[in-house]
């Protein structure tokens, strides 16, 4: 499983987050470039609609970003 940390340009990895309701969801997260300024992630907010995402943060920051503004 690729971790947040080492994602290559293109490379997606999924991770569990649990949200205010207590339901786990799924954000499926993906690297857009050759440096680690811009980070996207997909999110579910239901079913058939996705939030794109585009932070220029470090990976790290970023999925930390993405966890605090959803928890």
């Amino acid at each position: 499983m690729l971790d947040v940390e080492n994602l290559g340009p293109g490379q997606r990895c999924r991770i569990n987050i649990k949200t205010r309701d207590d339901r786990l969801d799924e954000i499926d997260v993906f690297r857009m470039g050759h440096d680690h300024d811009l980070v996207g992630a997909l999110i579910r907010i239901k079913e058939s609609i996705a939030l794109k995402v585009t932070l220029e943060r470090t990976l790290r920051h970023a999925h930390q970003a993405l966890l605090h503004g959803l928890g």
